[in-house]
C-alpha cells in the first residue's frame, strides 16, 4: 500500500526535488513519482537495452521486453524478474495476480499495441497507482506515423531535420478522454512528451469522438486541432498535478 504523501511532498515543487534522482529526464520523473508516492512494486512494457528500467529505484521491479538488448541474468534477484516476451503473452499468463504502484509504458510505438497493453494492465493496478505512458506528443506528421522506417523515408524526402519517432501512441490519450470517464490524466509537454494516469473520475468527462475507429484514423493535424485534450502543462506542474490527484482526499 503507498504511503500518504507527507508534508515536505506537499509543499515542494517537483523541479526542486529532483536532483540526483537520475541521468535522463524519464528517470528523475519516474524516481520523482517513486519517491513521492513511495511506491513499493515497479513494472516496466518495453526495456531494450534497461537504462531507464535498471535506474528507477523501487524495490520490486519487473521488466518485460520480447528482446532484451542484454543478458537479464546478469542483473535479476529476488525482487528484480525480466520476463523476456512480448507484453500479451506476459498478461496472459499474470492476468491480475499482480498489483504495480507505478508502471511505465514504453513498448511498441504503435496506437493498437499500446491502447491494448494499457487496457491490460489496468487489472494490475490499484486506487492510487500512477501509469506513465511514453511518447505521446509527436512534434511533426511524420514523428506521429506507426512505421518508424516509412517516418524516417518521409522526413528524409521532405528535408525534415529531427523531431524523433513517437509513432501514433497519442491517440491512446484520445481514447483514454472518451472512453475512461473513471481515469484522470495530465501530459509533460516536454520532449517527446509523456502522459501520466492515474484513478480519478473526471466530472467534466464529455467525450469528442466516441468512436474507436475515429480515433483510429486520427492524423497528426487531427491531433493539432484537439490540443486541449491532451491535457498539456510543463513538466513540474504536471507531476504536482499527478501527487494532488492520487492523494485527494
Amino acid at each position: 500500500m503507498l504511503q500518504k504523501l507527507g508534508a515536505a511532498a506537499k509543499g515542494r515543487r517537483a523541479g526542486k526535488s529532483m536532483k540526483n534522482l537520475g541521468d535522463s529526464g524519464t528517470v528523475r520523473r519516474l524516481n520523482w513519482l517513486a519517491k513521492t508516492m513511495g511506491a513499493k512494486t515497479y513494472l516496466e512494457i518495453g526495456v531494450l537495452a534497461g537504462k531507464t528500467f535498471r535506474n528507477v529505484r523501487v524495490k520490486t521491479k519487473h521488466a518485460v521486453d520480447p528482446n532484451f538488448l542484454f543478458d537479464p541474468s546478469e542483473f535479476e534477484d529476488r525482487n528484480t524478474c525480466y520476463y523476456q516476451m512480448p507484453s500479451d503473452e506476459y498478461f496472459a499468463h499474470h492476468i491480475g495476480e499482480r498489483q504495480y504502484d507505478l508502471v511505465f509504458l514504453d513498448g511498441l510505438h504503435t496506437y493498437e499495441q499500446t491502447f491494448r497493453d494499457f487496457c491490460a494492465v489496468l487489472p494490475h493496478t490499484h486506487a492510487r497507482s500512477v501509469i506513465l505512458i511514453d511518447d505521446t506528443v509527436p512534434k511533426d506528421p511524420y514523428s506521429a506515423l506507426p512505421d518508424g522506417r516509412e517516418a524516417e523515408r518521409q522526413k528524409e524526402a521532405a528535408g525534415h531535420v529531427g523531431g524523433g519517432w513517437n509513432g501514433d501512441i497519442y491517440k491512446l490519450i484520445f481514447a483514454i478522454h472518451d472512453f475512461f470517464p473513471t481515469l484522470s490524466y495530465v501530459t509533460i509537454n516536454q520532449g517527446k512528451g509523456q502522459t501520466a494516469v492515474w484513478r480519478q473520475p473526471r466530472p467534466d468527462f464529455a467525450p469528442l469522438m466516441n468512436s474507436h475507429e475515429s480515433i483510429s484514423r486520427m492524423t497528426w493535424h487531427d491531433m493539432q486541432e484537439n490540443l486541449a485534450i491532451m491535457k498539456l502543462e510543463d513538466r513540474d506542474a504536471a507531476l504536482e498535478r499527478v501527487a494532488s490527484g492520487i492523494f485527494r482526499k
